[in-house]
């Protein structure tokens, strides 16, 4: 599967090979961009936002798809030939997006792993907090 059969089957722009051009912001509020309305659709030959911010997160999310590891090959497809990442970046683990300063050796990006060890950090206060509080009241004792 290449880039734009899955635009074909996924996105929602895509008609008998034509863009509608339909752009959706962050507050969800949509507009037509004029560049690509009403033109053939080009996600094999140049960058798409509309494809980079709705489809691609919506195949890396999904878990239970039948055409789901066709998807993701269309996906890399996209990615190293159309916005020219190499297939050695790595991914993070939690958000999925490539991050080249991953080492060998890490899962998370840097913004991922402060949030996973602030999680821990909420997990283990909430779980342990009797605890925590009869340590600071002995320790407030014996200072004079």
């Amino acid at each position: 599967m290449n880039p734009k059969q899955l635009a074909k089957q996924v996105c929602a722009n895509y008609s008998n090979g034509i863009c509608i051009g339909v752009q959706i912001e962050k507050d969800l509020s949509q507009y037509i961009d004029l560049e690509l309305y009403n033109k053939p659709c080009c996600v094999n030959e140049k960058r798409c936002s509309y494809f980079e911010r709705i489809i691609l997160p919506l195949v890396e999310m999904s878990k239970e798809h039948p055409n789901l590891y066709a998807m993701k090959k269309a996906v890399t497809k996209y990615e190293t030939k159309v916005i020219g990442l190499s297939k050695s970046l790595r991914r993070c683990k939690e958000c999925k997006r490539p991050s080249p300063e991953l080492k060998a050796n890490e899962m998370f990006c840097v913004k991922c792993k402060r949030l996973r060890v602030l999680k821990s950090k909420r997990k283990y206060y909430r779980e342990n907090k009797e605890t925590i509080l009869k340590k600071r009241r002995c320790h407030l004792e014996k200072v004079p």
